[in-house]
């Protein structure tokens, strides 16, 4: 959702040059395109104390949150050159979070269950809430643009708002979802369906040669 008003944030209301917006863009991009498949990749490999996708998750989030937060912050004492640094950098950091986050929050539904209409439930709740989120957030940008006049103060207010709503949903997310605990508890599952299902073809073929 950032990404929608980064390029207007930095032209308009920050009115940072077109070439350091594109450089930033460009950049965050790049971070994001190199960081997913490493994410990919390590996760299938590591085994974590958290389980091998929301370890991912949790660190991916402890970078967004305050990443999200300097895309439209920047600090008092920074002449132009740093501003422009920070403005650059900032993108970087936070695609590599979101990476984590996205990757590993996508990839745990097949380690929750073997049933593929359990992952279709999941996978459809996720881009249900998803959009839900969009939307919600959008109405609530209209509001705040039509009732704050200052540009500054309406970014700012949108990315503490987006930020804290962020933070409590991954809470709340960490908090039910146990994937080292449901992982393991769907592996047995799915062992004893297979035990049982080679039983029941085992059956069926001895009955059928004595018959």
């Amino acid at each position: 959702m950032w990404f929608i008003y980064q390029s207007y944030y930095y032209l308009n209301v920050l009115q940072l040059s077109e070439g350091v917006t594109g450089v930033a863009l460009l950049c965050g991009q790049l971070a994001d395109g190199i960081a997913t498949p490493c994410v990919g990749m390590l996760s299938d490999k590591l085994e974590l104390g958290w389980g091998k996708r929301n370890t991912f998750f949790i660190v991916g989030s402890i970078i967004v949150i305050p990443s999200f937060l300097c895309l439209f912050t920047a600090p008092i004492w920074a002449n132009a050159v740093c501003r422009d640094i920070w403005y650059v950098v900032c993108p970087i950091i936070f695609n590599i979070g979101w990476a984590a986050v996205q990757v590993s929050h996508m990839a745990v539904v097949n380690s929750l269950t073997y049933d593929q209409e359990k992952r279709d439930i999941m996978i459809n709740s996720r881009n249900g809430f998803t959009y839900a989120a969009n939307i919600a957030m959008l109405a609530f940008s209209l509001a705040l643009f039509l009732f704050e006049e200052h540009s500054l103060m309406q970014f700012r207010v949108l990315s503490v708002t987006c930020a804290i709503l962020g933070a409590i949903s991954t809470c709340y997310y960490v908090y039910q979802v146990r994937e080292a605990k449901l992982s393991k508890e769907a592996m047995t599952k799915e062992r004893l369906y297979l035990r049982a299902d080679l039983g029941r073809t085992f059956t069926n073929t001895t009955g059928e040669g004595a018959a």
